[in-house]
């Protein structure tokens, strides 16, 4: 069951604590300035002192509780404002106006309760203080209406960002507690067992969902950014509560350690927790927590592994913000190229440097995250399968055998420009029909070579692109993929042959270039059958997958061995908010990941 099966429309908007701050304050003076009122008017009655005390401490208390509700139920404080406030705004309407009109019924009983209480104080006296207590809650009743409506009026004159329509808001109360009240519903509690804990895994998961949560119900956390930075500091205070010995190199990878039998060598394990803009819960967030969850189940039972242990988070791994990826691990392994580096500005124009300032490291901070890999035995990483074969094989979970190294081209047809009515149709150059005719044939050429080979046109650009125009240029792009380095290499030189044969026969020219080349990755086969025999421990089929898009193990395989396990993602979905696995799938992952390390410790 997945966030959007509960609820088809999520509408949380970010933190805005001055907001917070505020509207609390301006509350708090106005009920102060109207009790001082009152204080001047009856402090002459001491009879009724107890009284007045009694009704400034309701109030104090009601007000406390009323504008703390939203961080009780974990609200951001817009969503708070927009969907519970109002509500809160009737209800403070009716029972303010109750006890306004109950205090003028009191007011016109001044003499017999007077008789009553055996008061000296005159009646019109005891008449005038329940008219003032009438005037006190009317505008206590009135001021939270007026404020309401004054700051919606400022939110639809200086907007933030898309606020919820009206429809939304009478429909929707999201809480962040409904990640986890989603993945609790359909969890299986006979797979929690061995230390492992299903639930902990549901609430971790659910408390990084909120940083950085969108409307969508999705997290927008950039690298380097503050939301990824809260985010690590969250994992870091599990890592601290589960007994790791934390620490945080120059570029903001983080490693928490459990000092092993053998302190020489280590195992590291882990993902990341930064985003794409609006991406989902799962892609990052789940190996970290799996590694964790690992320590949680050892640390139950007393367990001390053979060999040191870490968790790890590495920073930036999506490069949503510079445009380039796995920064993190590129840097552990000393694979960042300074010059390329320095020169990456983000969207803002904040050059790399800048941007590692305010994140509180520096440039000499990062070329110092560089680490020894020879303390390293492994890395294993639980990645969800961002794909659809494991859900079309029915199966949680799949081994990775390898991961695949892409090429991008840049393919230019050149023909000639010319009236789309008065030139004809045999004698012309129309680099749009050359183009077509290649795009056409690229689909069946990359299973001629390897069955794991791939290759899409990303981007297509006409020149000038004009409705009665014969186009003088075309411009598109081929990422071609494959885990076989030779057959990719192959697949790329068919590729540039096809475009040459589709531009001569249309008889226009073809240029070509190439942006990017990145070796493919293969797992070794003794990790991979070692996954095999993990999975198949559960009475699981260990079935061998691919994986087409890069990962931190990728960047630190190439330097130690690694190995990677994919968990089912439902309908193949990443990088959307619609992004999820089960967490039957989850805890099974964290069930062969235990498995798989504590046999590889003792071999």
């Amino acid at each position: 069951m997945t966030i959007k099966q509960v609820t088809e429309k999520q509408g949380v908007g970010r933190k805005v604590e001055w907001k917070q701050k505020g509207s609390i304050l301006l509350l708090a003076l106005a009920v102060l300035c109207a009790l001082t009122i009152l204080l001047n008017q009856i402090l002459s009655y001491p009879i009724l002192e107890l009284l007045l005390l009694g009704i400034i401490c309701i109030t104090g208390f009601g007000l406390h509780k009323w504008m703390s509700s939203y961080s009780a139920k974990k609200l951001p404080f817009e969503t708070w404002l927009q969907v519970e406030f109002p509500e809160k705004i009737i209800r403070l309407r009716t029972w303010g106006f109750e006890l306004v009109f109950a205090l003028i019924l009191l007011s016109l009983g001044a003499d017999p309760i007077k008789d009553l209480m055996d008061l000296k104080t005159p009646v019109y006296q005891i008449n005038s203080l329940f008219l003032e207590l009438a005037v006190l809650f009317t505008i206590l009743s009135v001021l939270p209406m007026l404020f309401y409506y004054l700051f919606d009026k400022w939110r639809r004159t200086y907007p933030e960002k898309p606020m919820m329509s009206n429809k939304q808001k009478s429909e929707v109360r999201i809480m962040n507690e409904q990640l986890y009240d989603c993945l609790m519903a359909d969890y299986d509690e006979a797979l929690s067992h061995g230390g492992i804990n299903g639930n902990r895994i549901a609430r971790r998961l659910n408390e990084l969902s909120a940083i950085g949560q969108t409307k969508d119900g999705g997290v927008d956390r950039p690298g380097f950014s503050k939301e990824e930075k809260d985010a690590k500091q969250l994992v870091k205070g599990w890592m601290k509560e589960a007994g790791l010995d934390v620490r945080e190199d120059g570029i903001g990878n983080v490693f928490g350690r459990l000092k092993g039998k053998d302190d020489q060598r280590v195992i590291l394990s882990g993902s990341h927790v930064d985003s794409v803009p609006n991406g989902g819960n799962f892609d990052g967030p789940l190996g970290v927590i799996a590694a964790l969850e690992v320590v949680e189940a050892w640390k139950s039972s007393g367990y001390q592994p053979e060999t040191s242990y870490e968790v790890v988070i590495f920073s930036d791994e999506e490069g949503s913000r510079f445009g380039t990826g796995l920064t993190g691990s590129h840097a552990m392994v000393g694979k960042l190229i300074a010059e390329e580096t320095a020169r990456l500005k983000d969207a803002e124009g904040n050059s790399f440097a800048a941007v590692m300032e305010q994140y509180g490291t520096s440039l000499n901070g990062v070329w110092q995250a560089k680490r020894s890999m020879n303390e390293i035995e492994l890395f294993v990483e639980v990645h969800i399968e961002q794909g659809k074969r494991l859900e079309q094989h029915n199966l949680p979970v799949g081994v990775v055998k390898g991961i695949a190294g892409p090429v991008w081209m840049n393919i230019t047809f050149n023909g000639e420009a010319g009236h789309a009515g008065n030139t004809p149709m045999d004698d012309r150059k129309d680099p749009v029909v050359a183009a077509g005719s290649f795009m056409h044939q690229l689909a069946d050429l990359p299973r001629r070579f390897s069955e794991t080979a791939v290759a899409t046109v990303g981007k297509l650009n006409v020149y000038p692109n004009g409705i009665n125009v014969i186009a003088q240029k075309v411009e598109l792009t081929v990422d071609v993929r494959d885990i076989l380095l030779d057959e990719r290499e192959h697949l790329v030189e068919a590729i540039i042959e096809m475009a040459q044969s589709a531009g001569k026969q249309y008889n226009v020219s073809v240029s070509h270039e190439e942006m990017l080349a990145v070796d493919p990755l293969l797992i070794e086969p003794l990790l991979t059958a070692g996954l095999k025999e993990s999975v198949a421990r559960f009475e699981l089929e260990p079935l061998e997958l691919v994986s087409g898009a890069g990962h931190d193990a990728m960047v630190v395989g190439r330097e130690v061995p690694a190995a990677m396990i994919f968990v089912r993602s439902q309908k193949g979905i990443s990088h959307n908010p619609e992004e999820w696995t089960d967490l039957n799938d989850c805890v099974m992952a964290v069930h062969v990941l235990k498995d798989f390390i504590e046999n590889r410790m003792v071999q």
